[in-house]
């Protein structure tokens, strides 16, 4: 019988993907397995095999495809001959799945036509707001400048000179050092506009945790580091367990924000409705 399957299944994977060959007029309907009162067709097992595969892989598929066919109808086979008539009642059931299938495809269809995905800051800082204990830091997060130095690299004889840098608020002074990151090849963020978790920063920079954490504490430009050297200037900090900011969270805020717009949109819209089919009185309620 697996010599068989084999066959059928080869031929069924050749014609499928082609072989190059063309077919020249529309077939009669083939049957190519059969279990019991089941039939499967050329056409329904062509359709089962995925269109990316070799005609080997394709064969090989289609053995796999007829084996569990077979396996599989020949158990609803027993199903129907041994089971007694009451445990093969299903109209219930079929019936409020195929509700809930056409409800879930229409209320999606609605979903994609009405539903408000535009999530701006503003709507962000509301919800972050409204529920702070929802989004906990479970590490420390930083607002930070930072420079490192090549690794092996001594400490340059005007550090003072970039200290003094690193810490200035003049855009020129800021402008001036990132160009001499930039020429000696050194490593850099001036801008400490956005919060950083202490683990990324210390991946960056390659050094101590507690280092980072008590040079945060400094709130000065803190040398940094023994085989790769970094200056720090941690200009803001928020400890585990602190609320975090919202921009560290704004995507999860974004998927509970639109998760919230979809059941207020299909409340709204099977209250709406309800109202119409009343006042279209197709709908009555006894009393």
């Amino acid at each position: 019988m697996s010599w068989k399957i084999a066959l059928i299944a080869t031929t069924v994977a050749c014609v499928s993907t082609g072989c190059g060959l063309r077919k020249s007029s529309p077939e009669p309907v083939k049957v190519v397995a059969r279990a019991f009162e089941f039939n499967l067709t050329t056409d329904a097992l062509e359709a089962a095999i995925p269109t990316h595969l070799s005609v080997a892989d394709s064969a090989a598929w289609a053995q796999r495809y007829l084996r569990d066919w077979t396996a599989q109808k020949t158990l609803v086979h027993r199903a129907l001959v041994e089971l007694p008539t009451e445990l093969q009642a299903f109209d219930k059931e079929i019936e409020l799945y195929h509700h809930t299938l056409l409800t879930y495809a229409y209320e999606e269809q609605y979903l994609a036509q009405h539903l408000d995905t535009l999530i701006t800051e503003s709507a962000l800082a509301a919800f972050h707001g409204e529920h702070p204990e929802l989004f906990i830091l479970d590490e420390p997060v930083v607002k930070a400048r930072w420079m490192a130095f090549p690794a092996g690299a001594d400490w340059p004889r005007d550090v003072q000179d970039l200290k003094k840098l690193l810490r200035s608020e003049n855009p020129e002074d800021l402008f001036a050092l990132s160009n001499r990151c930039q020429d000696a090849g050194i490593g850099y963020d001036l801008d400490a506009e956005i919060w950083l978790p202490i683990s990324q920063l210390q991946a960056v920079l390659s050094v101590d945790r507690d280092e980072l954490l008590r040079a945060g504490r400094a709130r000065s430009v803190v040398k940094l580091g023994d085989k790769k050297l970094s200056l720090l200037l941690v200009q803001a900090q928020l400890n585990a367990g602190d609320p975090s900011p919202t921009s560290l969270v704004a995507e999860r805020i974004g998927e509970l924000i639109i998760h919230r717009r979809r059941k207020r949109t299909l409340v709204a819209m099977r209250e709406e409705l309800v109202r119409s089919a009343f006042a279209e009185n197709a709908i009555e309620i006894e009393e």
